[in-house]
């Protein structure tokens, strides 16, 4: 019994460096996966709220850039035709914006579940690993001792 926890403990030192160095390389991973996902969340807030502020207060100075312009030799019904073309444009653009903006948010975060999918598989092979290693390590210890048990029967008889 001693025996089996001195082997086990040997184990566990010789590959304590190597398990400690998956551990924090696993780490510094999932801190730039969360800190990339952070930023592109806090990008995305950002480029919404620019996208509802900006495009009614420039769609307002170009109106009335244009109305100014125009006023003096065009008449009503084509400045207003204008405007409202220009309108649709920027609400073309804006629709555009949020669709790629939506995609790369979620392209980010499928290639977030995956790398933590393939932790997590790596995490469960390793630990499969080394729960054989322990079985077979207990198993020869107990071989060993039956055998040592049964050399010893025999020399005595």
């Amino acid at each position: 019994m001693s025996q089996e926890k001195v082997n086990r403990h040997k184990e566990e030192k010789a590959h304590r460096k190597e398990r400690m160095a998956k551990q924090k390389r696993r780490a510094k991973i999932c801190k730039v996966i969360y800190i990339i996902v952070g930023v592109i969340i806090v990008i995305w807030i950002g480029v919404s709220i620019y996208q509802k502020v900006a495009p009614e207060s420039g769609a307002e100075v170009i109106e009335t850039e244009s109305t100014q312009a125009e006023t003096e030799s065009t008449p009503v019904s084509e400045t207003t035709d204008e405007t409202t073309a220009e309108s649709t444009e920027n609400a073309q653009t804006e629709a555009a914006e949020t669709e790629t903006a939506e995609s790369e948010v979620t392209e980010t975060e499928t290639a977030a579940a995956e790398t933590t999918e393939a932790q997590t598989a790596e995490e469960t092979e390793s630990e499969t690993a080394e729960s054989a290693a322990e079985e077979t390590t207990a198993e020869s210890a107990e071989t060993e001792t039956a055998q040592t048990a049964s050399a010893e029967e025999t020399q005595e008889n």
